[in-house]
């Protein structure tokens, strides 16, 4: 009775990009490790996004495949072995772009043979690694909000930090100022000394219409400050849509990344140079005034 085959698998999760060349890389390094005197069987199974499948036993079959934005291949299985059917030795290697999960399965009656090809299998694997997209691990989300939040707050409640020192606003200082001109008698006198203090008190207790009116009359050097964060919190908000994931890149997958690359080239050139302007023009602003 045979002896069971020894398996090993190891799984890999990465955004990924497979073109033409590392695919004929990594099938060259699969079939190396199989004996020179006999030829390797070599099998692709490729899922399109309409659930359709397709096979075949040449890397022309694969690379000939159109590759559609609208039906693209989302998941392609690499079979090689040693014979078609009841093989002693194959190796198999699966890429899923829906989820970016990258999975590489061996199996061998020997397991010294099992254990020499894992280190090339994994080498070729991981030059498709892309890495994470933007803003799309917890920690990239966490710092992003915070950051942004905590620049807010802080412009906010130097605002108000700013204007507690006087604690009247400039219409409240034109009003007393102008009684305390007008004041003949000594008793016109205390009054527009009671008017300030009570201004004074007034501004200081009505809390939240005082923050609500700083917040919403935020100084125009503030301003320059807050737009282009707002612009950059955006930026990096949509970067994700411009970055098309794991692909397969062959067929229109090709041009269809060339012009996701174009597009968002195009958006960081106009914002960064934007972003220039708008700083040297608030230090001059700010310079002069």
């Amino acid at each position: 009775m045979p002896s069971e085959p020894f398996v090993q698998t190891k799984p890999f999760s990465s955004l990924f990009i497979l073109d033409s060349t590392k695919l004929k890389e990594l099938v060259t390094a699969i079939q190396k490790n199989f004996s020179s005197t006999t030829s390797p069987v070599l099998r692709f199974e490729i899922l399109l996004s309409d659930n359709r499948k397709f096979s075949g036993s040449t890397i022309d079959f694969l690379l000939e495949h159109e590759n559609s934005v609208k039906n693209p291949i989302i998941e392609l299985d690499i079979v090689v072995s040693d014979t078609f059917e009841h093989p002693n030795k194959s190796c198999n290697v699966n890429f899923n772009r829906d989820n970016s999960k990258i999975l590489l399965k061996v199996k061998s009656s020997e397991k010294g043979w099992l254990n020499s090809i894992f280190p090339d299998i994994e080498n070729q694997i991981a030059r498709t690694f892309f890495g994470d997209l933007p803003l799309e691990s917890a920690k990239s989300k966490f710092f992003l909000f915070n950051f942004a939040f905590l620049v807010m707050i802080s412009i906010l409640f130097g605002q108000i930090l700013k204007t507690q020192e006087l604690k009247l606003t400039n219409e409240d200082m034109a009003q007393i100022t102008k009684l305390g001109q007008e004041a003949k008698t000594d008793a016109e006198k205390i009054e527009s000394l009671f008017q300030i203090q009570n201004r004074h008190l007034i501004n200081s207790n009505n809390v939240l219409a005082f923050v609500s009116k700083q917040f919403f009359s935020i100084s125009w050097k503030s301003i320059l400050i807050i737009l282009p964060l707002i612009l950059v919190f955006l930026y990096f908000l949509y970067l994700r849509s411009w970055f098309p994931g794991s692909l397969f890149l062959w067929g229109d997958q090709r041009e269809f990344l060339e012009r996701k690359k174009a597009q968002r080239d195009t958006i960081s050139n106009w914002l960064f140079g934007g972003l220039f302007i708008n700083i040297v023009a608030g230090l001059y602003i700010i310079a002069i005034s």
